[in-house]
């Protein structure tokens, strides 16, 4: 399919009607995402706006907008509230044991093969989605104001940090520095040689800075 702008019409260089991928990147290098990152937003974006031989529309603010949901606020989100609070509860150490995943097994391998990229990511940002989720009803602040639950928070944190590494295998075809970058701080190997690769009990974490930081608001 072809790439149209808001406008309904095919982008064209020599019409000037285009995104220049470079630009874009130095843009959210402004904002503090590393440069390898930076590069993994615009290909999120376009994988994720993509139907199957479809023609589909891909403006900078399409862009934007996928960035500041899905990157910052759901992905971005989830890695950085999980290692804070592991850092914070559990010593920033892997605090348990993983038995069961915390979210319902998804598998994209089969759009992946279809090269149905955009449904692949669906799926994989649908357990993006019931972590972030289940943080907010399990509330893990509050079961770390209990010792008599401390158990429970351990495991819970522990699932977290899991799903970020189920997260990390399955984006990688797509988000490869951005999965990379995951898998680090949590003490991971690289893909794919460390596929299937679980975190042991008392496995420092290395919390860093956001991968995907939120663009401050403009004063009105």
């Amino acid at each position: 399919g072809w790439v149209l702008t808001d406008s309904g019409n095919k982008m064209s260089k020599s019409a000037g009607k285009v995104i220049d991928p470079t630009a874009l990147i130095a843009k959210y290098r402004q904002l503090g995402v590393t440069p390898d990152l930076a590069g993994d937003v615009l290909r999120y974006a376009l994988l994720r706006e993509a139907p199957l031989a479809q023609d589909f529309v891909l403006t900078e603010e399409i862009v934007e907008g996928r960035y500041t949901r899905d990157l910052a606020n759901d992905l971005g989100n989830l890695h950085y509230r999980t290692l804070s609070m592991i850092e914070k509860y559990c010593g920033g150490r892997m605090p348990w044991d993983i038995a069961a995943s915390l979210t319902h097994p998804k598998d994209p391998s089969g759009a992946m093969e279809q090269f149905e990229f955009n449904r692949a990511l669906e799926t994989i940002w649908s357990i993006v989605a019931e972590a972030n989720q289940l943080v907010d009803q399990r509330k893990p602040w509050v079961m770390a104001k209990d010792l008599m639950q401390k158990a429970e928070l351990d495991a819970f944190l522990g699932g977290l940090a899991d799903t970020l590494r189920v997260i990390s295998e399955l984006a990688w075809p797509i988000l490869p520095k951005t999965c990379e970058a995951i898998r680090q701080s949590l003490g991971l190997g690289a893909l794919p040689e460390n596929r299937n690769q679980m975190i042991r009990k008392g496995t420092p974490f290395v919390k860093g800075t956001p991968l995907f930081p939120r663009a401050e608001k403009k004063a009105p």
